[in-house]
C-alpha cells in the first residue's frame, strides 16, 4: 500500500479500532481475512488495534 512521506511517524504508537463485515457476494473477503490484513498493516505502522466491530 503506498504511503505518504512521514505517515509512519505520524501513526507510530496510535491506537485504532477495526471494522470488518461479511459480504455474501465476496466470500474471499471474509472477516478473518480482513482482520489479518488490518493486523499486518497496523503492525507495519506501529499501530495497536484495541477494538473490533464486526458485522456478519
Amino acid at each position: 500500500m503506498p504511503q505518504a512521506a512521514g505517515a509512519s511517524t505520524f501513526l507510530a504508537g496510535a491506537r485504532a479500532a477495526q471494522y470488518v463485515c461479511m459480504s455474501t457476494d465476496h466470500q474471499q473477503y471474509s472477516t478473518d481475512n480482513q482482520k489479518r490484513a488490518i493486523a499486518d498493516f497496523a503492525a507495519s505502522q506501529d499501530v495497536m488495534v484495541v477494538a473490533t466491530y464486526e458485522d456478519g
